[in-house]
């Protein structure tokens, strides 16, 4: 290979890895500040273990992005990045037919950036074009300095901090999310119930794809128990098909089904729960149901 030809194979690589580790970094940190909803979606697509494997796969995400970045292994970690992709795009592919789940969680909360499941694909194929790029015309004996290590390093602890702290359910946490503090008539909440001003409302958010949901409804029914709520508002998306969930629980309060699309508008993700009070939402637990006790110990409270 003559020099200008490496000089042109050089710059396809540089360009290559910029735009899959910019992706990749901002796609991994998009999850880590809303790790317990990427956690609940990889629920939904039937990960059972998703507490576990979630953050591992942000972290490794993020890890990828800060190599390709700074040129730390790109032809190890480009292939690492192409099985990640086929294994994520299978994975995607098993909760759109099983479970007809759409949502990739690519970006984790970041509505705007969602893609349709075709979109999704095409993007996952020219990810993978990239990647190869970046492994045929990487340099094979390229030298990485010590700087570059502690650079990623520092990326990696960035990112660990964030993804751990986004899995506690703390008040200070929960004043970031978008419906805190939001005058109920501002939402899309009121085409779905009446709101009282000056009574309070718990609000939940469930679906029947989601199994974490149904794991949390003796939750609901300790809330409805305490008679401490003037109203208890439960919406649920999705269909019961086989009346496994009816039959199961026997709720003994009221479900508002809707369909999936409608739950999207009111929730970035299920389970959700809004507590309402002065027709203001209050409070905001996305990811989870916490038990009554640790409810008014954590939020009514304060």
């Amino acid at each position: 290979m003559d020099e200008k030809e490496s000089n042109i194979t050089s710059k396809i690589e540089l360009c290559c890895r910029l735009i899959v580790g910019v992706l990749f970094l901002f796609s991994g940190f998009a999850k880590a500040i809303e790790a317990g909803a990427f956690t609940n979606l990889l629920a939904q697509y039937g990960f059972l273990p998703s507490i576990w494997v979630a953050p591992i796969i942000i972290v490794t995400e993020i890890a990828a992005g800060a190599s390709l970045m700074l040129r730390i292994y790109p032809r190890q970690i480009s292939i690492l990045s192409m099985v990640m992709i086929v294994i994520f795009s299978l994975a995607f592919l098993y909760a759109l037919i099983t479970r007809n789940i759409t949502n990739c969680g690519c970006f984790g909360s970041l509505k705007m950036l969602e893609l349709s499941p075709v979109a999704t694909f095409i993007r996952n194929v020219l990810l993978l074009g990239l990647l190869f790029a970046i492994w045929k015309f990487s340099n094979r004996r390229e030298r990485v300095i010590w700087q570059k290590f502690a650079a990623a390093t520092v990326i990696l602890l960035v990112a660990s901090f964030l993804c751990g702290s986004s899995f506690a359910t703390k008040l200070e946490y929960r004043k970031r999310h978008p419906m805190f503090e939001r005058v109920v008539s501002e939402t899309e909440l009121p085409e779905f119930m009446h709101i009282v001003p000056d009574s309070t409302y718990l609000v939940f958010i469930l679906s029947y794809r989601c199994q974490s949901c149904w794991n949390y409804f003796d939750n609901i029914k300790r809330y409805q128990d305490s008679g401490m709520f003037d109203h208890i508002a439960v919406f649920i998306g999705g269909e019961d098909s086989l009346q496994i969930f009816h039959d199961y629980f026997q709720p003994a309060f009221p479900l508002h089904e809707m369909e999936e699309r409608e739950l999207t508008r009111i929730a970035g993700t299920a389970p959700t729960m809004y507590y309402i009070q002065n027709d203001t939402i209050k409070y905001v637990i996305e990811g989870n149901v916490p038990t009554f006790y640790i409810f008014k110990k954590n939020y009514l409270t304060n």
